[in-house]
């Protein structure tokens, strides 16, 4: 008689010496079960697994959790990306779950892995958090992992969806260009938030490609999104004798504060000095002027991403997918 390798409850709780019912408990982590008993039935689990050499179908079966971890959780464009997770992830039966990354940097995949063990995880999406590429990997042996808006991140086994960054920055600034901008500033975030990297990038190059350059003291790189930073900024840049005539501002948020301060200063908006954004965040369009800024599809890449990660789940064997959505360039009152 052929002997089934399939890992079933009641193989499970056979072998654990508990009963059915408490293994389903542990396995939707509903109900309440004594540690040692939970420990003694995820050993289980795990040696039953090793032992047939592939992740158990009744886990698969019960996973309904995808968690989502974040590393800026007051991003505005994290409501839009968070909205399109939920709607794809409610419509195909599962839940989302955020973590903040931040709280959990130093042991992150000690923290997963824990996760894991109780609670029923269908996989991880992350959202500009920059783990290694080994990290990620490890956990992508077990779990699908999809990476959302992190265009730098290159790996084999896990599917990216990003927007274009560079793209997008050098098509804004190319518009500046052609409205006769001249002198530019940046008002950016520091290395530790990558997509202000590709943002800035694409505004160098393309300005390079023109023989223009940016002075130093000109380009400022705030340590966090900090508005009354980014004014104070703002405020010595336009001290100065000498002015720039457009500032590209990472983001929309801190496009407000720069244009707070210009006016501040009696310049006239964009005659004087041309002020753009990143994202079309709310305040874009409620200041006056509006901002000029760029729509990302972030509740498009949340939506895709939810796909992703269960067509993965349901078929291991897909090959990743590395996924560029394109951004809206919206022109406003802040340089026309």
């Amino acid at each position: 008689m052929k002997t089934s390798n399939k890992i079933t409850i009641t193989k499970i709780a056979s072998e654990s010496g508990v009963s059915i019912a408490t293994v389903s408990r542990i396995l939707s982590g509903k109900g309440i079960v004594k540690p040692e008993t939970k420990d003694r039935v995820l050993s289980t689990i795990e040696r039953l697994e090793n032992e047939y050499g592939t992740t158990a179908s009744l886990r698969n079966q019960t996973r309904n959790s995808i968690i989502l971890l974040v590393a800026e959780s007051d991003s505005p464009i994290l409501t839009e990306f968070s909205t399109g997770l939920h709607e794809a992830a409610y419509a195909k039966g599962y839940q989302i779950v955020i973590l903040d990354y931040l709280q959990i940097k130093n042991n992150f995949l000690e923290t997963f892995q824990s996760l894991a063990k109780t609670m029923p995880v269908a996989g991880l999406i992350m959202h500009n958090c920059y783990e290694s590429q080994e990290v990620m990997e490890s956990i992508a042996v077990k779990y699908p992992v999809i990476i959302a808006f992190n265009s730098q991140f290159k790996s084999d086994a896990i599917s990216t969806l990003y927007n274009d960054n560079y793209a997008a920055c050098q098509m804004l600034t190319q518009y500046l260009l052609s409205i006769g901008k001249r002198s530019f500033a940046i008002m950016s975030l520091n290395d530790d938030f990558r997509f202000s990297t590709d943002r800035e990038q694409g505004i160098l190059d393309t300005l390079h490609e023109n023989n223009l350059d940016i002075p130093e003291e000109w380009m400022i790189h705030l340590p966090t999104l900090n508005i009354e930073l980014a004014a104070n900024e703002m405020d010595m840049l336009l001290s100065r004798k000498e002015r720039p005539d457009a500032v590209i501002a990472i983001n929309d948020v801190l496009a407000a504060a720069c244009m707070k301060v210009a006016l501040d200063h009696k310049l006239r908006i964009p005659q004087d000095i041309a002020i753009t954004g990143f994202d079309n965040a709310p305040i874009s369009s409620m200041v006056i002027p509006n901002i000029t800024t760029m729509a990302q599809p972030a509740r498009e890449i949340g939506i895709q991403s939810v796909n992703l990660l269960v067509e993965k789940l349901n078929n291991p064997n897909l090959p990743t997918k590395h996924l560029a959505f394109k951004n809206e360039f919206l022109v406003r009152q802040s340089t026309q």
